[in-house]
């Protein structure tokens, strides 16, 4: 029979024990409470979202009660040397873990980093030929990281919500406000009293020409929910 396939959150959990056992070779035993205290999950961390400077992996204490340990989905598991990234961000995350809060990546932290095999600036760990060597093993017996990462480069850019239309008229400043579902039926005349301007899309805001004309092939409906007067 062949090895059960671990989803994302049951590999990480596994791997934590997997590393446990390699912090208890290194002087640093886990109590088996504070072990199944910590869950581990993928997901984008609390703070920086989804931007280029988010922390790929984030250690959050006494969260309900649990340290949660985020691994973020940028990193995958497609090849052996993503695999090791992923193992080596888990365990920068449970040397925190293990310290509990208070301790940042001083002293205490870079002297059992460094004994487990992780290296370079303690704030942004990598794996050293040790821990390498370790995670190529623990690999060979649990497997890749059951994820391919996520290009955030990749993502469609969300097009503007609302759109900006002013007068035509010299003088006449107006400005309304629209979704793209609100343009129908002809961008219309100027809804100042007095004033005989039409309505059109102001080119100063962020729109491409392939966007503008996409837009003007629709209209303009003047509704009492979007207009917003100057």
């Amino acid at each position: 029979m062949g090895k059960k396939k671990l989803n994302r959150e049951t590999y990480l959990e596994v791997a934590k024990v997997e590393i446990s056992t390699l912090f208890k070779s290194k002087g640093y035993a886990f109590k088996a409470k504070d072990l199944k205290g910590i869950k581990v999950t993928t997901s984008f961390p609390t703070s920086g979202g989804q931007s280029a400077s988010a922390p790929i992996g984030l250690c959050c204490y006494a969260y309900n009660s649990n340290t949660e340990i985020l691994i973020s989905p940028v990193l995958g598991g497609k090849t052996i040397d993503e695999s090791i990234e992923v193992l080596a961000v888990l365990t920068h995350e449970l040397v925190h873990a293990y310290l509990g809060a208070g301790f940042g990546h001083g002293r205490e932290f870079k002297k059992i980093a460094t004994s487990v095999g992780l290296t370079g600036r303690m704030t942004t760990t990598t794996a050293g030929e040790e821990f390498k060597k370790w995670a190529k093993e623990t690999i060979k017996k649990i497997g890749k990281f059951p994820h391919e990462k996520f290009d955030l480069g990749a993502r469609k850019k969300q097009s503007t919500r609302m759109i900006r239309a002013i007068c035509d008229t010299m003088g006449c400043d107006s400005k309304w406000y629209a979704s793209r579902k609100q343009w129908s039926n002809g961008l219309g005349q100027c809804d100042v009293p007095s004033c005989e301007g039409t309505k059109v899309i102001d080119r100063e805001q962020n729109i491409s020409e392939e966007d503008y004309k996409a837009i003007i092939t629709q209209a303009y409906l003047v509704s009492s929910t979007n207009l917003q007067y100057r």
